[in-house]
């Protein structure tokens, strides 16, 4: 009787094993699959940080950077304040 109830529970304890076994390969299939889909994404984030710069890039060549139109702007009217530049100061003397 008691050989008969220590198979028992061995048949279930390999049950068991075989069960968690399957378990783990099927965790282990996922992980697998997600760090994959984790490389493609961050591979897709490179890009998209690149494809960022570049269009930043050309936005810069078509519309110049704002500290450049800043500088134009403040030139522009520093000259158009009334003040004369070293050119026609040098017109009025002559």
């Amino acid at each position: 009787m008691e050989r008969e109830e220590y198979q028992k529970q061995i048949n279930d304890l390999l049950q068991a094993v075989e069960t968690l076994l399957k378990s783990n390969k099927v965790m282990g299939e996922r992980v697998a699959h997600l760090e994959r889909v984790a490389d493609a994404y961050e591979d897709l984030k490179k890009k998209y940080a690149k494809l960022e710069g570049e269009l930043a890039m050309r936005k810069r060549g078509q519309y110049g950077k704002k500290n450049e139109k800043s500088t134009e702007t403040s030139e522009t009217t520093s000259a158009s304040d009334g003040s004369k530049d070293d050119d026609e100061k040098a017109g009025e003397e002559i």
